[in-house]
């Protein structure tokens, strides 16, 4: 990924810090640097940071860990909880190691004391930052999206299937929801595999476009065909042909439509309920791969 600052962008820094003459003195370290790419904003309080984060996007913020409204580590869980994405460098007057070293293993990218502050060490570590918080970000990307349709892999499905299990409060049944593509091997070895990586893509596509908020699509490619796990919450009562079929009614208008005229492909569904116990997230998964006839499965063909 380019550097932004390269084209002349600049980078919105929050500083969240309660004392009046630290805030000035960091506005000064940067206002020295003239090639400094940072356009500094402040809060007095930790409500006031989130609340500003919630409405502007920001490349990094600086975080005094004592303020009127927060304490501890517990003010850094808050940002980093609201804000993940977001870079944080901790400004702090105590110079703990401890509480340094739990810092950055909690996600801080850099844990600075003020009385040992200069503008030479600030502007550099937010600008390293910036840029190592960047490079984790593709790298969890690359970790848990399939590179090629850009839907979530087994690792990222299984993470948030096990979330699903373990965060209820009020037990509810999880259902996971296969379609495989059918001949898809016959696509590649007659057409090639850029025609077949093309056909994925599609299908990704229209898949990911039916998704509601809080579905997860996953994809399973194997050289006999291929396969889209959905996770979704299911309601009370609901038998699992009804949770399939209205998964069908929603998918099929897009799925189905023809994209060329060249090989049949045709694709089937199936699908593996949880009851309300909590299982292993891992068993749901194996049995909804090894035991699709625990749920009707439909087929429909289309044209690639």
């Amino acid at each position: 990924m380019a550097d932004p600052t390269a084209n002349g962008d600049r980078h919105t820094v929050l500083l969240i810090e309660d004392n009046p003459g630290d805030a000035r003195l960091i506005r000064e370290m940067v206002a020295e640097d003239p090639d400094a790419p940072f356009d500094l904003h402040f809060a007095e309080r930790l409500s006031h940071g989130l609340d500003f984060l919630g409405k502007r996007q920001a490349g990094l913020v600086l975080l005094d860990l004592s303020l009127p409204d927060s304490l501890g580590l517990e003010t850094f869980a808050r940002v980093f909880a609201h804000s993940p994405s977001v870079p944080i460098i901790v400004l702090t007057g105590t110079d703990d190691a401890t509480v340094a070293l739990r810092a950055v293993k909690g996600g801080a990218q850099d844990y600075l004391v003020k009385g040992k502050l200069d503008r030479e060490l600030l502007v550099r570590s937010m600008q390293y930052s910036i840029e190592r918080k960047r490079y984790q970000v593709q790298l969890e990307h690359q970790a848990n999206y399939d590179a090629l349709t850009g839907l979530p892999n087994r690792t990222l499905l299984h993470d948030r299937l096990r979330q699903a299990v373990f965060a209820q409060r009020n037990l509810r049944a999880i259902a996971v929801v296969f379609m495989d593509l059918d001949h898809f091997k016959f696509v590649n070895d007659s057409l090639g595999h850029s025609v077949g990586d093309e056909l994925l893509k599609t299908v990704a596509e229209r898949v990911r476009s039916v998704l509601r908020d809080g579905d997860t699509v996953r994809t399973s490619p194997s050289w006999r065909n291929w396969r889209v796990d959905r996770l979704t919450e299911t309601k009370p009562g609901l038998r699992p042909s009804s949770i399939q079929a209205r998964f069908w009614r929603q998918a099929s208008p897009r799925t189905h439509s023809p994209i060329c005229t060249m090989s049949p492909v045709s694709s089937a569904s199936g699908m593996k309920r949880a009851g309300r116990t909590r299982p292993h997230s891992g068993c749901i998964q194996r049995s909804s791969a090894s035991e699709p006839q625990m749920a009707p499965v439909r087929r429909s063909t289309f044209c690639w």
